[in-house]
């Protein structure tokens, strides 16, 4: 169906999308420790699971509600200074594609492993520590730009928004502020 001839939303697909969105930034944070060792030094860290609120107006009091429940995933080294250690921050390009493939794949503390031809293996799946991981010089979060992997918006209006060039980069942004 194209764009043009999508039919509106119903008051209760609105509803439940808002309720959708408002559940998951209600959501605790996931936490959990773990370490990986890297050229030699053994790092202990912390991974945190959470839903990031992006907003319309950005931080200032025209601040509106919640257009998005973007997913992050941070991993940031136990007893570094925060002020010091510097951050980056991971996505794939947008729209369209959850941070999986950079978190798993390629620079998260943690690789999938995969046989040597580079295909993957039956299932149960094994991770194990990344050798190629930036985590020895940056604490890392990896988001999911709107509507990849967990993330949501919490209207068809911000969808499309969102999931324009400009909106994907604006969400982002907003993401990262926040």
């Amino acid at each position: 169906m194209s764009e043009a001839t999508t039919p509106p939303q119903s008051d209760e697909a609105k509803k439940r999308l808002r309720d959708k969105v408002d559940k998951l930034l209600s959501t605790a944070p996931c936490k959990s420790e773990a370490s990986i060792t890297l050229n030699g030094r053994a790092m202990k860290y912390s991974a945190v699971a959470d839903f990031i609120p992006v907003s319309a107006g950005g931080l200032d009091d025209k601040r509106g509600e919640p257009e998005a429940a973007v997913f992050t995933t941070s991993y940031l080294l136990d007893g570094a200074d925060p002020t010091t250690r510097p951050v980056c921050f991971v996505f794939n390009g947008g729209p369209g594609s959850a941070s999986i493939w950079l978190h798993l794949g390629a620079l998260g503390p943690k690789r999938v492993v995969i046989r040597e031809d580079c295909t993957m293996p039956p299932p149960p799946y094994v991770v194990t520590d990344n050798q190629d991981s930036w985590f020895e010089h940056f604490d890392l979060v990896f988001i999911d730009p709107p509507h990849t992997g967990y993330s949501l918006t919490a209207s068809e209006d911000a969808r499309k928004k969102m999931l324009s060039v400009d909106g994907d980069v604006e969400a982002l942004a907003e993401c990262i502020r926040t």
